[in-house]
């Protein structure tokens, strides 16, 4: 096994968690009625969560296994917004 691998253990169970709260967020926000009757409440939220994820991973990048963690905070923090402004 490479000392240097990419994806270890610990960013495959940080994937794992972060992928429910990923599904959770596109269920929620394909069944939301703020994007409208078309198709832009499928695309927009996963564009959406990229994008944190990414402008996350600028913050991380020299952490081990940044994209996992960045993964995971931005789903977290796009969950916690969604909840906050449900009320």
């Amino acid at each position: 096994m490479m000392s240097n691998s990419r994806l270890n253990l610990v960013g495959v169970v940080i994937l794992l968690l972060a992928a429910p709260v990923w599904l959770l967020i596109l269920w929620e926000a394909s069944l939301s009625t703020g994007f409208g009757d078309g198709s832009a409440r499928y695309v927009v939220p996963p564009f959406v969560l990229c994008g944190l994820t990414i402008a996350i991973h600028r913050l991380l990048r020299p952490r081990r296994n940044a994209w996992p963690l960045s993964a995971l905070i931005s789903g977290v923090g796009a969950l916690a917004l969604l909840m906050w402004a449900a009320g």
